[in-house]
C-alpha cells in the first residue's frame, strides 16, 4: 500500500505543526512501532520528515528525492518490498502533489482550520479527479481536521465544511504542544508520554487502515 501525505497549505508551513511531515513521521513511527515494514519517500524540497526521522535513527529506511521521475521510479520498486509505502509530498498545487496523486492508492490531506487550508483542500480534491483519469484504480482521497481545538468555532466549522466536500474525513489531530516537542526533537508523541496525542495518532492510522 502506498500512502500520500499531500500539504493542505498554500504557503509554507513552519516545522512544529500537526502538518502532513508530522503525520508522515508518525506514520513512519507508528509502523515501526507495530512491526510493520514501511519505507518513506520525502518529495518535499525541505526534507522536513526525512531530516525528522534521520535524526531520530540513522538507520530509518526513507529517502529525499525531489526528482519526480526517480522517485516515482523508486515508489513503484519499493512497493513490491514494503507493506506501506509513505509519501510525503509538498504543498498544494505543487509537482509533488501531482506526482502522489498519481501513485499512491491513498491519498491523506491535513487541513487546518482556516480559510486558506480549506480552499486549498479543494484544489486537492479536483487535482485528484483529474488525477483519476490517468489511473487504472481510482486513488482514495481523505482529509485529516488538523490543529482543531476543542471549543473553537473555526475547528467546528472546519469539521462542517469538510462533512460537505463528499469525501471519507479521518480522526482529527488536536493542536497539542507535545506535536510540537515531538518536531523539535525528532522523535514521537509516545516519548513524550503525552496519552491524548498517542491516541489520536493510533486512532488516525487505523482511520486510514479501515480504506485499505
Amino acid at each position: 500500500i502506498s500512502l500520500g501525505l499531500v500539504g493542505s497549505e498554500m504557503c509554507i508551513r513552519d516545522r512544529g505543526g500537526t502538518g502532513k511531515s508530522t503525520l508522515a513521521a508518525h506514520s513512519y513511527g507508528y509502523l515501526k512501532r507495530e512491526g510493520i515494514s514501511r519505507w518513506l519517500v520525502d518529495m518535499d524540497p525541505q526534507a522536513s520528515s526525512f531530516d525528522w526521522l534521520k535524526e531520530n535513527d540513522a538507520e530509518s529506511d526513507c529517502e529525499h528525492l525531489t526528482d519526480l521521475k526517480q522517485a516515482s521510479e523508486a515508489i513503484r520498486e519499493r512497493s513490491h518490498g514494503s507493506d506501506v509505502v509513505i509519501i510525503d509530498g509538498a504543498g498544494a498545487l505543487s509537482d509533488p502533489t501531482k506526482a502522489a496523486l498519481l501513485v499512491a492508492d491513498i491519498v491523506v490531506v491535513p487541513c487546518r482550520p482556516s480559510r486558506m487550508d480549506f480552499r486549498a483542500t479543494q484544489a486537492v480534491l479536483e487535482m485528484a479527479k483529474e488525477a483519476n483519469r490517468h489511473r487504472d484504480r481510482p486513488v482514495k482521497v481523505l482529509v485529516v481536521p488538523s490543529m482543531v481545538r476543542s471549543n473553537d468555532s473555526m475547528s467546528w466549522q472546519l469539521q462542517s465544511e469538510l462533512e460537505g466536500l463528499g469525501v471519507p474525513i479521518t480522526p482529527s489531530v488536536s493542536y497539542r504542544v507535545s506535536f510540537a516537542k515531538a518536531a523539535g526533537d525528532c522523535d514521537f508523541v509516545w516519548d513524550h508520554n503525552d496519552n491524548q496525542a498517542t491516541a489520536e495518532v493510533e486512532m488516525l492510522m487505523e482511520g486510514i487502515a479501515d480504506y485499505v
